[in-house]
């Protein structure tokens, strides 16, 4: 591996790791608005913070790092089954 590509990994863990007290911050404050609403307005709020959060991971590591991410499967059946997801 080149030195390039260590620091483009190097890069990487930083910036990911620097993004992670934010989201969490932005978590929290949801977790304490919505302890007064039904609980589905919750897990709406927090599968959208996860999602926003695996779409940043997913647009830095394949547009910075040049690292493709590839996610395939049936979710459904990866639930009924044991199932290598990743090889």
């Amino acid at each position: 591996m080149t030195v390039l590509g260590k620091l483009r990994y190097a890069f990487g863990s930083v910036f990911m790791f620097g993004m992670a007290p934010e989201y969490f911050a932005l978590w929290a404050v949801w977790r304490g608005v919505s302890l007064f609403m039904p609980s589905w307005v919750y897990q709406w709020g927090d599968d959208k913070l996860y999602s926003l959060y695996q779409r940043l991971v997913l647009f830095f590591f394949e547009t910075c790092t040049r690292v493709e991410v590839v996610l395939y499967g049936d979710a459904e059946e990866a639930f009924k089954k044991k199932e290598n997801l990743i090889g």
